[in-house]
């Protein structure tokens, strides 16, 4: 399925490079593509939205792990629409989310909240808004004062 993460270097690529937003039943992980200019004929490679569902052996057995997965997928299937294009999002279940007895209802509300969290808090380049710290630091604001 051209839509899924599949790959451990996708995975990481994701981890590494994204954004992420920590909820009570879930992490989501998101890459934003930057935009870009159209080439010279003004057609663009259009990649689709992947996502990759991770939950570990905390969760819980076999079964447990299957169904948080299950939910977080169908959760996450009417929010895929509104995501732009090339958006590569992976989301972790926690605990909580089999505990509690989520319904991907419930699990669509949080994953909607943290997905635009992590949208809001990207600036047109890319970087995010939410650590001033980075562009402090490279206008030599940042660290102790010089003397």
């Amino acid at each position: 399925m051209r839509g899924t993460i599949r790959s451990r270097g996708a995975f990481r690529n994701v981890y590494e490079n994204g954004r992420k937003a920590v909820g009570r039943h879930m992490v989501v992980f998101a890459l934003v593509p930057v935009a870009n200019d159209a080439g010279v004929d003004g057609a663009e490679s259009v990649d689709p939205t992947r996502v990759g569902v991770v939950a570990s052996r905390k969760v819980g057995n076999a079964v447990a792990r299957s169904r948080a997965k299950r939910v977080l997928r169908a959760a996450f299937s009417p929010l895929r629409a509104g995501l732009p294009d090339g958006t590569q999002i992976v989301l972790v279940a926690r605990r909580s989310l089999i505990e509690n007895g989520l319904r991907s209802t419930q699990a669509e509300r949080e994953m909607r909240d943290l997905i635009e969290h992590l949208l809001r808090s990207q600036d047109p380049t890319g970087r995010s808004r939410s650590d001033p710290g980075k562009d402090a630091a490279a206008r030599g604001r940042g660290g102790k004062a010089s003397r």
